[in-house]
């Protein structure tokens, strides 16, 4: 049994169908805009419905789980884990094998965070959240 308790999948709807809001990146190519696929003859092609689906979790440990204090009546509203784990599952796609090379099943990548890591991104998150966003123009 897994000490792990995880929320709702980002990325994916109730029905754990992908709901495209997060993307598996091409490995391979660093200069890769979602939803633009390099050509090898140094253009690009425009496939927004070929990023391959992915999702992150976000879980904690309730108080029960940490060592020491098992059997302590505390729940979760009390206190948790001082770690957080962040899962990421993505299709593997690259840039030389194309589309058709990603893997059936996604990849998992699992890392866990501490108080001040979860800070760190916490604070990235919200830098970015607060930016304007340019959406690509037509045609482009």
């Amino acid at each position: 049994m897994s000490i792990w308790c995880s929320g709702p999948s980002i990325g994916e709807d109730d029905h754990d169908n992908f709901d495209g809001s997060v993307v598996s990146y091409i490995n391979g190519w660093s200069n890769h805009y979602p939803g633009y696929f390099p050509e090898r003859d140094g253009g690009y092609r425009r496939e927004p419905g070929q990023e391959t689906p992915a999702s992150v979790d976000v879980a904690h440990a309730p108080p029960w789980c940490v060592p020491g204090h098992e059997g302590t009546g505390l729940d979760e509203s009390d206190a948790v884990a001082p770690w957080l784990r962040l899962d990421v599952y993505k299709r593997t796609v690259s840039v030389w094998g194309g589309y058709e090379a990603a893997v059936s099943e996604p990849d998992a990548h699992s890392v866990c965070l501490n108080e001040d890591a979860a800070r760190k991104l916490r604070d990235r998150l919200t830098w970015w959240l607060e930016k304007p966003k340019l959406q690509p123009k037509a045609g482009a």
